[in-house]
């Protein structure tokens, strides 16, 4: 499902669809409550430390291009967090 999030506001921001930009920015947001869900102390999380305090940040969250959604799905997408999305 995080995979599958990340896409969606991926693709929202190449077509710039200001109808839908109320929903780009609830999914953005959840998926960053996610992550600041996640606990740096945690083993599985720690080798990926760079990649969640990255998009911890709110501004990581202006624009998700190709290499954002790389990096999300690749090193974020999976990992456990106190949130559940």
């Amino acid at each position: 499902m995080f995979a599958t999030r990340v896409e969606l506001v991926g693709e929202i921001d190449i077509k710039r669809d200001a109808e839908v930009k109320t929903l780009r920015d609830s999914v953005a947001t959840d998926l960053r409550n996610e992550i600041l869900g996640m606990s740096l102390d945690n083993f599985l999380v720690r080798p990926h430390r760079r990649y969640v305090e990255k998009y911890s940040s709110d501004d990581a969250w202006s624009n998700i291009d190709a290499d954002a959604q790389h990096e999300l799905i690749d090193h974020v997408a999976g990992l456990p967090s106190a949130v559940v999305g």
